[in-house]
């Protein structure tokens, strides 16, 4: 079944907060962001390219994309 312990919601947002000082600041362009990760960051992404409009491009590396097949 599902893993209800991989929720990675409050993680999301903290990657959103994250971005939001270069944003401020004028160093990063708020029309032209991407997000990668590698593992479980790369299942923060799949999850973060779903649930946010924030990111233009997004990669992800050794990920995991169904949690169903996980066990």
């Amino acid at each position: 079944g599902a893993h209800p312990t991989l929720d990675p919601t409050q993680d999301v947002d903290d990657v959103v907060d994250v971005y939001e000082v270069p944003t401020r600041f004028g160093v990063a362009d708020p029309n032209r962001l991407g997000v990668y990760g590698a593992s479980y960051g790369g299942y923060l992404t799949n999850y973060a390219i779903a649930h946010s409009q924030r990111f233009r491009a997004a990669v992800t590396l050794a990920t995991i994309s169904n949690l169903e097949t996980l066990s």
